[in-house]
């Protein structure tokens, strides 16, 4: 209708309080020509969050006469006593196990594999709702948000260091 927004930025106040924990180890054990590695790392986010988007409404108008008569075409907002405080929480954990063996003075293989996967985002409170199919007629509350993907990750290694000259 060629009016742009009016008014405050609608997604302000926005209120970020994001944390992480994060421990991890590796062993490292040398024998002769052989060394192997193995690890895990844990990170636990903390995301705590309040985006009050829409604050004050956020009012669509179809025209400039409905804007002036106050006929909205569309309104968007908060319902008072309502929140969109969440506190979201994930873990990424990682393992892995690696062995280097030294063939010769010129040639070492490198075996190895790593595992690693994120956890579904949880709400704190379970403040979750979201659509499991798009054609559903009401949100399902509750999680967990989606199907985890990141199951599967499963990365091996395979690699060699060669001094081609042996100068080391």
């Amino acid at each position: 209708s060629g009016l742009s927004n009016l008014g405050a930025d609608t997604g302000t106040p926005t209120l970020v309080d994001y944390k992480s924990l994060q421990l991890m180890n590796t062993l490292t054990w040398v024998r002769g020509k052989q060394t192997l590695k193995v690890g895990a790392s844990f990170t636990r986010w903390f995301n705590d969050q309040d985006s009050a988007f829409t604050r004050g409404g956020n009012y669509n108008f179809s025209s400039i006469d409905d804007f002036v008569r106050g006929v909205t075409n569309t309104f968007e907002g908060t319902v008072p006593g309502s929140t969109t405080a969440r506190r979201w929480r994930q873990n990424l954990i990682g393992m892995f196990a690696q062995d280097d063996v030294a063939l010769s003075n010129r040639l070492t293989l490198n075996l190895g594999v790593r595992y690693e996967f994120i956890t579904v985002p949880t709400e704190k409170d379970n403040l979750v709702a979201h659509f499991v199919s798009p054609m559903d007629a009401a949100p399902t509350s509750g999680g967990p948000l989606f199907k985890n993907p990141s199951l599967g990750n499963v990365a091996p290694r395979v690699g060699f260091a060669w001094d081609v000259f042996g100068d080391g």
